[in-house]
């Protein structure tokens, strides 16, 4: 009887090593366990003939210039936990497994994506924007594709002969069980896993029992559950983002962190797109060795879900700090996502000159001034030109905001107070304005207003008082 090929094992089993590594350019990293042995090796290691399971003297021995860190599982979690949100979107049901790969349930996507081949494609192109070197297999059960993986067998498109045969192959070292375990199954005279599969499930059961019980019931897709071999726990997204950048060395200029930041932006940029979110503040808190750590918020003046512009954001606040200490980690987090609005599209909305919106030249101005130095001027409805308008921040508008205009024409620079007229030909250009207010709060006017064009053929704006006394309260540009 035919069995469907509905499984995908993604394997990193180097993903520490290869994060690392990626922050310089050919640079040799191990990671190691907690025997102090080699467990993953970046692709410069593996060339200078590092391998798993190598003492780290020996590793040293043969490149000295070679990183070495401890395994640390809550990164190597966020860095699964980062790949399977960048794929969440092209499959239902996707598990992080054993610690060192994904699991992709494909069968339900097939029709969706046009087919097999069509639909690992489109994985294909995710997983390579992930950076990462890995080992997809497809497989009859979650734990034949798993296995294939581990054992470095890239079989993503394999056919349910070509997979049986490839997994008949392996042999029992290849095969995902403890040390104890593959000694048991090779001291019984056991080389592969064509050996295994020949003799009755019940017949082991008797004689080994145990992991290697649990690990064959597993592979064949029977249910006798083991607590190693449980089912999947599926995938869900974070409703934030969070992203933890370990550095392979201090970071002790504030330029260099240039570097990760532009990295991890471009992942929150990815994050957003996807969800169609967007994000007004961007959170970065800097770890040092022994000092508290920085914290630093990067701003925007509306919503943004582009990576450019939080960069530019964020190298305006960096070239103004100095680094206290040097940075051993920092962790970026966004927190309060809206959903992104669609841009306006107003024919008769003027650009600022320098090919950027509004927003965009008003969150750079409150990066590189703070936000407390930059004011917009709100209307307000009195008809005193000196209280016609009010300095507010930025944010301070709400989402339906009157706003009080005149008719009659204003000058584009209107002075702070009203200054004496000194006396000399003006000719007037039009009838006079009256405003007379201000009765309520005890600081009345009475004021007769002019367009008026001096002998400098300049325009102003001038009024005659209560008592005959000429003033200039603006100039038009």
């Amino acid at each position: 009887m035919s069995r469907i090929v509905a499984w995908l094992f993604v394997d990193f089993a180097h993903l520490q090593a290869d994060a690392l590594a990626a922050q310089h350019e050919a640079m040799s990293v191990i990671v190691l366990d907690a025997r102090k042995r080699v467990m993953q090796c970046s692709e410069f290691a593996s060339a200078a003939g590092i391998h798993c399971g190598m003492s780290v003297a020996k590793a040293l021995a043969l490149a000295p210039d070679t990183a070495v860190r401890m395994d640390d599982n809550a990164y190597q979690q966020q860095l699964l936990s980062q790949i399977s949100e960048s794929c969440y979107d092209v499959c239902a049901q996707l598990a992080i497994q054993f610690n060192r790969g994904i699991l992709f349930e494909t069968r339900s996507m097939w029709r969706l994506f046009g087919g097999r081949q069509s639909y690992w494609q489109v994985l294909e192109q995710r997983l390579h924007q992930a950076g990462f070197r890995y080992y997809a297999a497809a497989g009859v059960t979650p734990m034949a594709a798993y296995t294939l993986a581990q054992a470095k067998q890239h079989l993503p498109m394999g056919s349910e002969r070509e997979l049986d045969l490839a997994v008949a192959d392996l042999t029992v070292t290849q095969l995902p069980l403890e040390p104890p375990g593959q000694s048991a199954l090779t001291g019984v005279g056991m080389k592969t896993l064509r050996d295994l599969l020949h003799i009755p499930m019940a017949d082991w059961k008797i004689r080994f029992g145990g992991e290697i019980a649990a690990w064959l019931a597993a592979f064949k897709g029977e249910k006798e559950p083991h607590q190693k071999y449980t089912e999947p726990a599926w995938f869900k997204p974070l409703p934030h983002f969070e992203y933890r950048w370990n550095c392979l060395h201090e970071i002790s200029y504030a330029d260099g962190l240039l570097f990760p930041l532009q990295r991890i932006l471009k992942l929150l940029g990815r994050y957003l797109q996807r969800r169609q979110f967007a994000a007004q503040s961007v959170c970065m808190t800097l770890e040092h060795r022994e000092q508290p750590d920085t914290e630093l918020i990067f701003r925007m003046a509306e919503p943004e879900h582009r990576a450019d512009e939080f960069m530019q954001i964020a190298q305006l606040r960096i070239h103004q700090m100095p680094l206290s200490e040097p940075v051993q980690s920092l962790v970026i987090k966004v927190e309060n996502l809206v959903l992104q609005q669609a841009p306006a599209s107003d024919l008769f909305i003027q650009n600022t000159g320098l090919g950027l919106s509004d927003h965009q030249l008003l969150s750079r101005l409150q990066s590189r001034l703070t936000s407390s130095a930059v004011m917009r001027i709100k209307s307000a409805p009195d008809p005193r030109p000196e209280r016609s308008w009010a300095c507010v921040k930025p944010a301070a508008k709400a989402a339906f905001e009157p706003e009080f205009t005149v008719r009659q024409r204003r000058p584009n620079w209107l002075l702070p107070q009203p200054q004496p007229l000194i006396r000399k030909s003006f000719e007037l250009q039009t009838a006079p304005e009256r405003i007379v207010s201000g009765w309520w709060d005890n600081q009345p006017v009475q004021r007769d207003y002019f367009i008026a064009r001096d002998a400098d053929d300049q325009l102003c704006w001038i009024f005659r008082d209560a008592q005959g006394q000429w003033f200039t309260h603006g100039w038009f540009g």
